[in-house]
């Protein structure tokens, strides 16, 4: 299927709304729910406008800064048409769950803590075969079957794993051991029929305790509060960091966590280095040597398999709807109007 029929599909599939697409903020949150609620819903607006921004049936009708995000995070080959069919399809798959709603089989589900988690022991003809963790919400003890879905925890390389030590605010080294001590804000789990997003109980704590709680818009950011957390991140994840990266943080969370969801092969390529500005540029220069195919599978994992870089595309294009300019280099300039105060 050539790009533009490609597109030609979503655009009509984004006038098909399901009913049964919805997510859902489960009770553990509560504690910070106008947070959560705020962080929740701003992380889809972000996603929405970066649809807006692809979304028109003329690549030449995209805007030229527009195209500039397009170039520098996916596509330094100015291959713009499939850019933006691939682009559009990730946004408005995503756009597809934007509904709270009670359901009970939300596509997403948001928790806060890690209690529904417990180590048990799988036995295979009556002997211990494999300890893992599962979600008892899901899988109460005796059932014999999963509630909704099967409940053992894995993680990207197939083995089980402890959700509780993943949300850890230090010593956490994800899958492989030579990247060191990071930290985790975050962990979408994928299930056979809803995703889980884990926000870390701790990331919680840090907010309420800096007193970040209304920064889920660039209006209520001091430049102090920016450079706190800036420094908070250079010391957990031990990495640079550009301005781009900081703008629409908590909401970039979450859009960054939705582009996970539900098995679409889009992974933090190179663990750890697949997050920020200048780790997305770099894997940008993938882009020219993707197989394309039907089969995502043959994909390497070039900027289209990254989920940092959709949301940095997000975050920019609703930064810029918002009077802020983009470089290439991860500078920003800000919007010329009253705002936060040094």
């Amino acid at each position: 299927m050539s790009p533009s029929a490609a597109f030609g599909l979503l655009l009509l599939h984004s006038v098909l709304w399901s009913i049964a697409s919805a997510y859902t903020i489960d009770a553990s949150c509560n504690a910070n729910l106008d947070f959560v609620k705020n962080m929740v819903a701003a992380g889809f607006g972000l996603v929405q406008s970066a649809y807006d921004a692809v979304a028109v049936q003329d690549i030449n009708n995209v805007d030229d800064e527009v195209k500039d995000l397009m170039k520098w995070l996916f596509t330094p080959s100015e291959n713009y048409e499939l850019a933006q069919a691939e682009l559009a399809r990730v946004y408005n798959r995503i756009n597809d769950w934007a509904q709270e709603g009670d359901s009970a089989f939300p596509n997403v589900e948001f928790y806060c803590d890690t209690n529904r988690f417990e180590k048990r022991t799988i036995t295979e003809q009556g002997q211990p075969a494999e300890v893992v963790w599962v979600d008892k919400v899901m899988s109460p003890p005796g059932s014999g079957q999963a509630k909704r879905h099967m409940a053992i925890v894995r993680g990207v390389n197939g083995g089980s794993y402890n959700p509780e030590e993943e949300c850890k605010k230090f010593g956490v080294s994800r899958h492989m051991s030579d990247w060191g001590k990071q930290a985790t804000l975050a962990i979408t789990m994928n299930m056979p029929s809803t995703t889980q997003i884990q926000i870390c109980p701790w990331f919680l704590d840090y907010v309420n305790e800096k007193a970040f709680k209304d920064s889920h818009s660039w209006k209520t950011w001091g430049v102090g509060k920016v450079a706190r957390l800036v420094k908070l991140k250079e010391r957990i994840l031990e990495r640079d960091f550009t301005m781009a990266d900081t703008i629409f943080l908590f909401d970039k969370l979450i859009a960054h966590e939705l582009a996970h969801a539900h098995n679409d092969r889009i992974i933090d390529v190179g663990d750890w280095e697949g997050y920020g500005w200048r780790n997305c540029l770099r894997i940008a220069q993938v882009e020219a040597n993707e197989v394309r195919s039907e089969d995502r599978s043959a994909w390497v994992l070039g900027p289209y398999s990254n989920a940092d870089s959709f949301a940095l595309f997000a975050s920019a294009i609703n930064a810029r709807g918002q009077g802020f300019r983009f470089y290439e280099d991860g500078t920003v300039d800000k919007p010329d109007v009253a705002g936060p105060s040094k």
